[in-house]
């Protein structure tokens, strides 16, 4: 019995297992003041909809 392999599953099947080591990963050291960045635009986001949401309110 012969088994037969497409070409897309070898490629895939390398990719996963990356033989070669050839993944380019970011630059990760050092990026605290993009990670403060993007903090605090998440909580420049969760203000906005709470001032949003806090002004559609109206007291009795």
């Amino acid at each position: 019995m012969t088994i037969k392999f497409s070409l897309n599953f070898i490629h895939g099947f390398c990719r996963a297992l990356d033989l070669g080591g050839t993944k380019d990963w970011p630059k990760i050291v050092d990026d605290r003041r993009a990670d403060y960045e993007a903090i605090r635009g998440d909580w420049e986001n969760v203000r906005r909809a709470i001032r949003k949401e806090t002004g559609s309110l109206k007291s009795p």
